[in-house]
């Protein structure tokens, strides 16, 4: 994927599995760093890392809507131009990327071995090793055409940049 294509886009989804949770802090900045004016939405499917909460200007909702029974309404209602779902190495992600297909996000990337139709626009093919949950998440960015630098070379203090992170549960999720 180009990376210019990510400058077009305005209103970013990004989905956490459960086991993906403890590495996404890192992925976040570097998405938030790359893509400075696009309003990104983090969804986590578990409790958000500590140093999630200070990487500025991302709003957090709890995954805890998936109960909804209206998920692909609040997700219509985004109206995201993408989505990038971060799963663990070994888990799918296709149930969400349908829910991201049926709620009309025309681009939908995710890391998977298997086959999955269309449901993913751009289907990234993971790392042949073993690697570490941070890697693995760097690598759908790197291939996906961001700016990656090595974990040596990465801060570990997040940008600084005016901003708050919002926090949306069950009761107001209204994307």
């Amino acid at each position: 994927m180009r990376p210019e294509v990510w400058q077009t886009v305005h209103r970013l989804f990004l989905y956490c599995d459960p086991e993906s949770g403890q590495s996404i802090a890192p992925v976040v900045r570097l998405v938030r760093c790359a893509l400075p004016h696009a309003e990104i939405t983090l969804w986590l499917a578990g409790d958000a890392p500590a140093e999630v909460w200070r990487v500025p200007n991302i709003l957090i909702a709890s995954m805890a809507a998936l109960a909804y029974p209206n998920l692909i309404e609040n997700l219509q209602r985004g109206e995201f131009d993408a989505a990038i779902l971060f799963t663990a190495p070994g888990r799918s992600p296709y149930a969400m990327a349908y829910l991201c297909f049926l709620a009309g996000i025309s681009v939908r990337v995710g890391q998977s071995q298997e086959f999955g139709g269309g449901v993913l626009t751009h289907c990234v093919k993971p790392p042949i090793e073993p690697v570490s949950a941070a890697e693995y998440q760097r690598y759908l960015l790197q291939a996906l055409g961001f700016a990656v630098p090595s974990l040596s070379e990465e801060r570990t203090e997040p940008p600084q940049r005016s901003g708050e992170v919002l926090l949306f549960d069950r009761s107001t999720l209204a994307i």
